[in-house]
């Protein structure tokens, strides 16, 4: 169910949200990247080469560019109020019905929006 509009929003914590827009490919996460060197070292049973089964790193905000605008779904509202998002700015928080953190939480060093003046 869609809501209309569009949320800002940043990775929070542990909580891997994935990016339900894409279905069918490889499995994505807002906010965190594929890293083929983590993981535990394995063994392919077929060819005997041992490789790295690889892991996901967090990605952390330090621009207004590393904000992620997702569709305002049932889905990201969901995360948002679970508290695997943090709302990226004020009226994403308003929105959902969440408390607006401009330092979310320490997470991340993005520099908060001026807040727009009444009357323009």
């Amino acid at each position: 169910m869609s809501y209309g509009g569009t949320l800002r929003v940043l990775p929070r914590g542990t909580g891997m949200v994935p990016v339900y827009e894409v279905q069918g490919q490889i499995r994505r996460f807002h906010g965190w990247k594929h890293d083929a060197a983590l993981g535990v070292s394995v063994v392919n049973p077929t060819t005997g080469t041992r490789i790295l089964s690889g892991g996901f790193r967090k990605l952390r905000a330090t621009s207004e560019a590393d904000v992620i605008t997702v569709p305002n779904t049932v889905e990201y509202r969901r995360h948002l109020k679970d508290g695997d998002l943090w709302p990226a700015d004020e009226a994403t928080a308003r929105e959902v019905g969440v408390p607006f953190d401009p330092t979310f939480g320490g997470e991340h060093s993005l520099a908060p929006a001026p807040t727009p003046r009444a009357g323009g």
